[in-house]
């Protein structure tokens, strides 16, 4: 049986992360595991040109990860210190540059 692969994927235009579903050795997502404006569970299937078979202990790994991955991904984010440092930091050397191009 081929063994699944799971990636957490952060984008900026989501508002949740979502998990991509890979055999282990491909990289192609088969599936994707989503959030959905209701904070439920979404599955998408990505199509493909051969066909692809999953075994009910696949199905069960899925679901795990999936009902695991669900309230880790609605939990509140708290940005540290360090990142509202960071930013203000980069702000700074951001104004310094404007600045010294315009003396």
């Amino acid at each position: 049986m081929k063994k699944l692969r799971f990636e957490k994927v952060g984008d900026i235009s989501s508002k949740y992360p979502f998990v991509e579903v890979c055999f282990e050795k491909e990289r192609e997502p088969l599936m994707e595991i989503s959030i959905t404006d209701d904070k439920e569970l979404s599955f998408k299937i990505y199509g493909s040109k051969t066909t692809t078979e999953f075994t009910l202990q696949h199905w069960e790994e899925i679901l795990k990860i999936a009902k695991d991955f669900l309230p880790k991904a609605i939990k509140p984010r708290k940005y540290h210190t360090y990142h509202k440092a960071y930013a203000y930091h980069f702000n700074l050397i951001l104004k310094n540059q404007i600045l010294e191009i315009r003396v």
